[in-house]
């Protein structure tokens, strides 16, 4: 049986419309909620969810500890921040500065309609870009992103011009001059390893990428 792990602003109804399950169906395969106090009204983070055989969509696999960087507006991968290289200069900030949130993305996970597969990570600097631009990408480290030959990259896949949804936060954009993502509210004040400021949406004509994210 699958398994489904509750993100701030979930509900029960919520999710057995997520998987396409009834939720008289979603109910029985998780008596352990409902025997708690406040019952299946009451579910928090971090509580995993029996999700029923014969449901719809299955849980998407996804990579925790992406963070955002209040520096320069990128996002990168917080597991290896001592090794990141930020274009605003030294270390991306660490997450206890920024107060980023906990982003999770769809990794090697199968086509969907709602997302837009081909990012990768960059091994030189820790940042998140899009795969097919490589060869016209800059890096904060120098030179171009990794190509995932290199890298040994896996397939992240980001949602994007979805249907909005409480578990992700909107406002993400391509940059078209360094091929990376950077949460498109702070632009004015962001950095690109190309030069300046990322490039605004109007300009680069980005998409809307939301990603999974849990509020710090």
């Amino acid at each position: 049986m699958a398994t489904y792990t509750v993100k701030r602003g979930d509900t029960f109804s919520a999710i057995a419309r997520r998987f396409g399950v009834s939720l008289a169906a979603l109910k029985a395969a998780n008596p352990q909620i409902g025997a708690r106090p406040g019952g299946f009204d009451r579910i928090f983070p971090g509580d995993v969810i029996n999700i029923p055989a014969h449901g719809g969509p299955q849980p998407v696999p996804t990579q925790p500890n992406w963070r955002w960087c209040n520096k320069c507006q990128g996002l990168f991968f917080g597991g290896r921040l001592a090794e990141s290289d930020c274009p605003a200069g030294g270390r991306h900030a660490d997450p206890a500065q920024s107060r980023s949130g906990n982003y999770s993305l769809p990794h090697n996970a199968p086509n969907s309609p709602d997302r837009q597969e081909g990012w990768r990570w960059c091994n030189k600097c820790q940042g998140l870009y899009f795969g097919p631009g490589v060869a016209g990408s800059s890096c904060p480290a120098g030179g171009t992103h990794a190509p995932q030959a290199q890298s040994g990259s896996g397939n992240y896949s980001l949602f994007h011009n979805a249907p909005t949804s409480p578990d992700r936060q909107e406002g993400w954009r391509w940059c078209n001059k360094c091929q990376g993502l950077y949460f498109g509210p702070g632009v004015a004040g962001s950095s690109c390893p190309a030069s300046g400021t990322h490039a605004p949406q109007a300009q680069s004509g980005s998409g809307n990428y939301s990603l999974p994210h849990q509020a710090a």
